[in-house]
């Protein structure tokens, strides 16, 4: 076994792993769904076989969190948060790996698509190894992520007729997207853990499609789509992620209480008139308030 964690094969593999990590990749549905599949065949090779042999948190040359994350061995990442927590409890910098880093609406290594659906699929992974309905059901209903868009040329099309076939294949897609929140709410309902001080992240809708082979990026062109295109499904969005809380009548009454509802309240924004404040009307902030309703949280925001 020791002959095997020191060959040179198996630190080239940890070599990558890192360097992985440095290029942004979390997560081993991003090599699935942005890089060509003769490369990321490779990569997920390399992934399977740092999860079966990672570098023990108890060596001299163990991994961060986010690497055991990556290769799947998120029973690791676990150990070694709560390894890193006791070590420097009384730190200001102490880390929780069920603690939030996502101030300021920002993504997670943990959760890059701000929607649960990767913790789920992992911890997934480690009770059914050998069943991928959850890893294929989070994958149809993930909508932060560019659309996988492949529309083969015919010979006699016109650069602008190719360009309008795209984007009527490209309106069909984000159709089907924009109606993905109503099944992530089924998913993840109940499925998030948080603390007091955490702000709950509304994943985007993202309206766009990636070409290949270079990947590049196509916005969807609003112009032919009505003007309540997006208005129910960012509604429908926040309450797919209010839904994620856990009820009132389990341990979310001490949490969610009227200090941390107004603390998820969208940020006025200064307008150039009178130089007021006023703050745009969000559809996924509705909803949000109405998944607190449906779990029971909203009545913490009366007053005595």
């Amino acid at each position: 076994l020791l002959a095997k964690s020191t060959s040179p094969q198996h630190l080239r593999d940890r070599q990558i792993v890192m360097s992985m990590l440095d290029e942004g990749v979390y997560h081993h549905i991003q090599l699935q769904e942005e890089l060509p599949m003769s490369i990321s065949l490779i990569l997920l090779e390399v992934i399977r076989r740092c999860r079966v042999d990672p570098p023990q948190i108890d060596s001299d040359f163990y991994w961060s969190c986010a690497a055991y994350d990556l290769v799947g061995r998120n029973d690791l990442a676990e150990l070694l948060a709560q390894s890193l927590s006791a070590d420097k409890k009384d730190s200001e910098s102490s880390f929780s790996y069920e603690g939030s880093d996502s101030q300021g609406g920002e993504a997670t290594p943990e959760d890059p698509d701000k929607d649960g659906l990767a913790a789920l699929e992992d911890f997934s992974s480690m009770i059914f190894p050998d069943d991928n309905r959850i890893k294929e059901a989070t994958r149809l209903l993930r909508s932060s992520r560019p659309l996988f868009l492949r529309v083969p040329r015919a010979v006699e099309l016109t650069d602008h007729e190719y360009e309008r076939s795209k984007q009527d294949k490209l309106l069909l897609l984000c159709r089907r997207s924009i109606a993905t929140p109503l099944g992530r709410a089924m998913l993840t309902l109940g499925t998030h853990r948080m603390l007091s001080s955490d702000q709950l992240l509304i994943p985007d809708i993202v309206l766009a499609g990636r070409v290949p082979p270079a990947n590049g990026t196509l916005a969807l062109d609003m112009s032919s789509c009505p003007p309540n295109f997006r208005i129910w499904p960012e509604f429908h969005n926040g309450v797919a992620a209010g839904l994620r809380l856990p009820e009132a009548s389990s341990d979310g009454g001490k949490i969610i209480t009227r200090t941390w509802i107004k603390f998820n309240k969208p940020a006025s924004q200064s307008t150039s008139n009178n130089s007021t404040n006023q703050t745009p009307p969000s559809y996924a902030h509705g909803g949000f308030l109405m998944a607190l309703g449906f779990t029971g949280h909203l009545g913490a925001v009366k007053t005595s």
